[in-house]
């Protein structure tokens, strides 16, 4: 638009050199100027229309500076909203950060633990291995014995208690002599000779049956030897029977 202007101005100071060319040309041609005509004359259209330029002009200007100045306007605000969105972007990124970098220690401590778990598990089969190793070389290995754990003893039976059921048992039997009293108490305490036979049978004949029960192999080892033995005698008794 400016250089629209500035076209115009300079085709009004054309138009107005012009006659001013065309007047020297004719007087250097022969012919003599009219001192007559003022010079003022000729300067008035050129002055109006060189007004109205510079007014059309200082519009131009005007409005330019408005649209200037919205447009710092717009510019300040666009700016503004550029900042705070930086400043969003950036409390966005910082938290989205902080949460991965928590995310990521904890990932770090589990995986951490899970790794010291399994060295942990490597050196117990390490060690069961080795053990395993041994006893196949050695056809066998010994377990060694943990520590003896200490159990309380239970007090030594004094039988203060006994004292009283002796009593309860002599009273009910409705003792009234003291030869009574003395067969009642030999009765309590000792134990008849038929029952000790009869269970010292008992212990015997069950010990008898555990040997045979943890020894079948050799019962028939044996069974197998004797009946080898009296196969083999009687061989030997028909060869004696048959010689002359």
């Amino acid at each position: 638009m400016a250089n629209d202007k500035e076209a115009q101005v300079s085709q009004i100071v054309e138009e107005e050199e012009e006659p001013r060319r065309t007047k020297k040309k004719s007087g250097a041609s022969g012919s003599t100027r009219d001192p007559s005509v003022p010079s003022l004359v000729s300067l008035e259209p050129r002055l109006a229309k060189m007004e109205l330029a510079i007014g059309e002009t200082s519009d131009d200007i005007g409005h330019l500076s408005n649209f200037v100045e919205g447009l710092e306007t717009r510019v300040q605000t666009a700016c503004q909203d550029t900042q705070d969105l930086r400043e969003e972007t950036l409390g966005l990124i910082n938290s989205a950060l902080a949460t991965a970098h928590e995310e990521i220690a904890k990932m770090r401590e589990e995986l951490l633990r899970q790794l010291t778990d399994i060295c942990t598990e490597v050196e117990s089969v390490k060690e069961d291995v080795i053990l395993c190793k041994k006893a196949a070389v050695t056809g066998g290995f010994a377990i060694q014995a943990g520590p003896k754990v200490e159990v309380p003893q239970p007090e030594k039976y004094h039988g203060k208690r006994l004292q009283q059921w002796a009593k309860q048992e002599v009273k009910r039997r409705g003792v009234k002599s003291l030869a009574e009293a003395i067969a009642v108490a030999e009765s309590l305490i000792e134990i008849p000779r038929e029952s000790r036979r009869n269970k010292g049978k008992r212990v015997e004949e069950g010990d008898q049956d555990d040997e045979e029960a943890s020894h079948p192999k050799a019962k028939h080892a044996d069974h197998g030897k004797d009946k080898a033995k009296s196969k083999w005698e009687s061989k030997g008794d028909d060869r004696d029977g048959g010689k002359p």
